[in-house]
Protein backbone atom coordinates (compact mmCIF):
# COMPACT_ATOMS: atom_id res chain seq x y z
CA UNK A 1 0.00 0.00 0.00
CA UNK A 2 1.33 3.41 -0.90
CA UNK A 3 0.46 5.20 2.33
CA UNK A 4 0.89 8.62 0.71
CA UNK A 5 -2.07 7.98 -1.58
CA UNK A 6 -4.07 4.98 -0.34
CA UNK A 7 -7.26 5.63 -2.32
CA UNK A 8 -9.10 4.69 -4.50
CA UNK A 9 -9.70 1.28 -2.97
CA UNK A 10 -9.17 -0.41 -6.35
CA UNK A 11 -5.53 0.68 -6.14
CA UNK A 12 -4.95 -1.18 -2.88
CA UNK A 13 -3.16 -4.49 -2.91
CA UNK A 14 -2.45 -6.86 -0.06
CA UNK A 15 0.99 -8.22 0.60
CA UNK A 16 1.83 -11.11 2.87
CA UNK A 17 4.95 -10.97 4.99
CA UNK A 18 6.56 -14.05 6.46
CA UNK A 19 9.29 -14.59 9.02
CA UNK A 20 11.72 -14.85 6.09
CA UNK A 21 10.96 -11.21 5.20
CA UNK A 22 12.23 -10.37 8.71
CA UNK A 23 15.40 -12.44 8.12
CA UNK A 24 14.14 -15.17 10.46
CA UNK A 25 14.21 -18.77 9.28
CA UNK A 26 12.88 -20.80 12.20
CA UNK A 27 11.50 -18.30 14.71
CA UNK A 28 7.79 -17.66 15.28
CA UNK A 29 6.26 -14.18 14.88
CA UNK A 30 4.37 -13.38 18.11
CA UNK A 31 3.28 -9.79 17.55
CA UNK A 32 3.94 -6.84 15.28
CA UNK A 33 3.42 -3.13 14.94
CA UNK A 34 3.41 -0.88 11.90
CA UNK A 35 3.95 2.83 11.19
CA UNK A 36 4.32 5.01 8.14
CA UNK A 37 7.84 6.28 7.50
CA UNK A 38 7.68 9.98 8.48
CA UNK A 39 10.43 10.78 5.94
CA UNK A 40 8.81 8.91 3.04
CA UNK A 41 5.00 8.49 3.02
CA UNK A 42 5.27 5.72 0.42
CA UNK A 43 7.12 3.47 2.90
CA UNK A 44 6.13 1.72 6.12
CA UNK A 45 8.03 0.13 8.97
CA UNK A 46 7.00 -3.20 10.53
CA UNK A 47 8.34 -4.16 13.95
CA UNK A 48 8.08 -7.89 14.63
CA UNK A 49 8.48 -9.59 18.01
CA UNK A 50 9.68 -13.21 17.81
CA UNK A 51 9.91 -16.39 19.84
CA UNK A 52 12.91 -18.64 19.25
CA UNK A 53 12.23 -21.82 17.30
CA UNK A 54 8.91 -23.29 16.26
CA UNK A 55 7.86 -24.09 19.85
CA UNK A 56 8.22 -20.42 20.79
CA UNK A 57 9.09 -20.98 24.43
CA UNK A 58 11.92 -18.42 24.62
CA UNK A 59 11.79 -14.73 23.69
CA UNK A 60 13.73 -14.14 20.48
CA UNK A 61 13.75 -10.35 20.33
CA UNK A 62 12.58 -7.94 17.67
CA UNK A 63 13.34 -7.24 14.03
CA UNK A 64 12.44 -4.06 12.16
CA UNK A 65 11.82 -4.04 8.42
CA UNK A 66 11.09 -1.16 6.06
CA UNK A 67 8.79 -1.80 3.11
CA UNK A 68 8.74 0.42 0.05
CA UNK A 69 7.35 -0.50 -3.34
CA UNK A 70 6.46 -3.94 -1.96
CA UNK A 71 10.09 -4.74 -1.14
CA UNK A 72 10.95 -5.47 2.52
CA UNK A 73 14.41 -4.53 3.80
CA UNK A 74 15.68 -5.66 7.20
CA UNK A 75 16.80 -2.60 9.19
CA UNK A 76 18.10 -4.49 12.22
CA UNK A 77 17.38 -6.75 15.17
CA UNK A 78 17.49 -6.40 18.93
CA UNK A 79 17.77 -9.28 21.38
CA UNK A 80 16.33 -9.27 24.90
CA UNK A 81 18.50 -9.74 27.97
CA UNK A 82 18.99 -13.14 29.59
CA UNK A 83 15.81 -14.38 31.26
CA UNK A 84 13.58 -11.60 29.91
CA UNK A 85 10.18 -12.78 28.72
CA UNK A 86 7.77 -11.45 26.13
CA UNK A 87 4.89 -9.13 26.94
CA UNK A 88 3.57 -8.87 23.35
CA UNK A 89 3.66 -5.09 23.80
CA UNK A 90 5.68 -3.36 21.10
CA UNK A 91 4.95 -0.26 19.10
CA UNK A 92 6.32 2.45 16.85
CA UNK A 93 5.88 6.17 17.49
CA UNK A 94 7.15 9.43 16.02
CA UNK A 95 8.20 12.66 17.65
CA UNK A 96 7.20 16.09 16.31
CA UNK A 97 10.39 16.32 14.20
CA UNK A 98 9.57 13.22 12.12
CA UNK A 99 11.90 10.80 13.92
CA UNK A 100 10.47 7.30 14.33
CA UNK A 101 11.18 5.19 17.43
CA UNK A 102 10.51 1.60 18.45
CA UNK A 103 9.22 0.82 21.96
CA UNK A 104 9.60 -2.78 23.15
CA UNK A 105 8.47 -4.04 26.57
CA UNK A 106 9.69 -7.18 28.33
CA UNK A 107 9.30 -8.69 31.78
CA UNK A 108 12.58 -9.06 33.70
CA UNK A 109 13.40 -12.21 35.71
CA UNK A 110 12.44 -10.26 38.87
CA UNK A 111 9.03 -9.44 37.36
CA UNK A 112 9.60 -5.75 36.59
CA UNK A 113 8.50 -4.22 33.30
CA UNK A 114 11.45 -3.11 31.18
CA UNK A 115 11.29 -0.80 28.16
CA UNK A 116 13.82 -0.90 25.32
CA UNK A 117 13.80 1.93 22.81
CA UNK A 118 15.63 2.43 19.54
CA UNK A 119 15.39 4.88 16.69
CA UNK A 120 14.17 3.32 13.45
CA UNK A 121 17.18 4.68 11.54
CA UNK A 122 19.65 2.81 13.76
CA UNK A 123 17.46 -0.03 14.96
CA UNK A 124 19.32 -2.44 17.19
CA UNK A 125 21.35 0.30 18.85
CA UNK A 126 19.03 0.45 21.82
CA UNK A 127 19.28 3.03 24.53
CA UNK A 128 19.84 1.73 28.07
CA UNK A 129 16.60 0.04 29.16
CA UNK A 130 14.15 1.76 31.46
CA UNK A 131 12.96 -0.40 34.36
CA UNK A 132 9.56 0.47 35.76
CA UNK A 133 9.73 -0.64 39.39
CA UNK A 134 6.68 1.27 40.64
CA UNK A 135 4.30 -1.13 42.37
CA UNK A 136 1.38 -2.12 40.16
CA UNK A 137 2.83 -0.77 36.91
CA UNK A 138 1.87 -2.60 33.74
CA UNK A 139 2.59 -1.37 30.23
CA UNK A 140 -0.94 -2.26 29.10
CA UNK A 141 -1.32 -1.18 25.48
CA UNK A 142 0.35 2.23 25.54
CA UNK A 143 -0.22 5.05 23.09
CA UNK A 144 2.86 7.06 22.16
CA UNK A 145 2.28 10.77 21.60
CA UNK A 146 4.78 13.36 20.38
CA UNK A 147 5.71 16.13 22.78
CA UNK A 148 6.50 19.71 21.87
CA UNK A 149 10.24 19.28 21.12
CA UNK A 150 12.26 16.86 19.00
CA UNK A 151 12.75 13.52 20.74
CA UNK A 152 10.04 14.10 23.34
CA UNK A 153 7.48 11.31 23.45
CA UNK A 154 4.89 10.48 26.09
CA UNK A 155 3.67 6.94 26.68
CA UNK A 156 0.11 6.75 27.99
CA UNK A 157 -0.35 3.25 29.44
CA UNK A 158 -3.71 2.01 30.73
CA UNK A 159 -3.57 -0.63 33.46
CA UNK A 160 -6.89 -1.69 34.91
CA UNK A 161 -8.30 1.24 36.87
CA UNK A 162 -4.90 2.98 36.82
CA UNK A 163 -3.27 4.91 34.03
CA UNK A 164 0.37 5.80 33.68
CA UNK A 165 2.10 8.65 31.85
CA UNK A 166 5.76 7.98 31.03
CA UNK A 167 7.61 11.05 29.70
CA UNK A 168 10.64 10.14 27.56
CA UNK A 169 13.40 11.95 25.77
CA UNK A 170 14.43 9.86 22.77
CA UNK A 171 17.53 10.44 20.66
CA UNK A 172 17.42 9.91 16.92
CA UNK A 173 20.49 8.19 15.52
CA UNK A 174 21.54 8.35 11.91
CA UNK A 175 22.26 5.06 10.21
Amino acid sequence: VNASSPFPAAALTAQRFTKADFGRSSDRLMSFSVAQDPASPAAVYLLGEFALGSSGSQHGGWTLIRVQGGTPTVVGSLLPGTGETATYVDSLGADNAGNLFAFMWVRTPSGASRLYTSSALAFGAASPPLDMTTSGFSPGRPAYVAGTVAGQIYAYAPSGITGWIVPMSCVSQNA
